[in-house]
């Protein structure tokens, strides 16, 4: 379905842009998540240095990051599909009264199958490790951890 939304030559530039886009949105992601259960808020500064961490660290060569990037358009995508599939609407409405539980299935949902998408399309180009989308989530929490001690972490 991806080439059917990005097509013809702008596919290669989408595909380019993607793989950058991607992980550097799940970091900004796992940040927030991370950031959020310490109750602190990173500065500039840290938050540059969570994705160097992640960058240097993931095993993947010439990773591209980009601290900006907020959501890949793969999770559009697929968010896009599931919010118009009835079956899924009946399924979650189904499952669950909760609006917040809603919420949280379907977003664990979109990021399952978005890994698994952007894995396929990805994964052997760019050397992927195996269970990448853990590990870089991983990486994340263990850059916050660092905080406490600001010259080791930015030393890393």
């Amino acid at each position: 379905f991806i080439t059917s939304v990005q097509k013809g030559d702008n596919f290669r530039l989408w595909q380019n842009e993607e793989k950058e886009t991607y992980i550097s949105a799940m970091v900004n992601k796992a940040i927030d998540i991370h950031s959020g259960e310490k109750q602190v808020k990173l500065s500039k500064q840290v938050k540059e240095g969570v994705f160097e961490h992640v960058k240097n660290n993931l095993g993947v060569c010439d990773l591209r990051l980009n601290s900006s990037c907020a959501q890949s358009s793969i999770k559009h995508c697929v968010l896009t599909l599931l919010n118009k599939d009835k079956d899924w609407g009946s399924f979650i409405n189904q499952t669950s009264t909760d609006g917040e539980v809603k919420k949280t299935i379907t977003t664990d949902m979109v990021s399952i199958v978005s890994n698994q998408i952007f894995g396929k399309m990805f994964g052997d180009e760019m050397k992927l490790p195996e269970k990448w989308s853990s590990i870089v989530c991983s990486l994340v929490r263990d850059s916050i951890k660092l905080m406490s001690e600001p010259s080791d972490f930015i030393m890393q």
